[in-house]
């Protein structure tokens, strides 16, 4: 349930980041460092996708079969 949590939350502010890119360069006149800052704000995202989402980092024990006792 962590892993879902944390990926609504960093996709959340994913969204935000990038919407807040696309409208608010062109609104400062800056339109020609949309295709930069995009490039580095999906670079980012790649980044923090493989540290914070490793397969690595969920816990397989819920998923582990318990031995009945007879």
């Amino acid at each position: 349930m962590e892993i879902v949590v944390k990926t609504l939350v960093y996709s959340s502010i994913g969204a935000t980041t990038f919407l807040a890119i696309i409208f608010v360069l062109p609104a400062l006149e800056l339109r020609q460092l949309t295709p930069m800052a995009s490039s580095l704000y999906f670079q980012v995202c790649g980044v923090v996708a493989f540290r914070e989402l490793r397969i690595a980092n969920a816990d397989f024990e819920v998923y582990r079969e318990e031995q009945l006792a007879t």
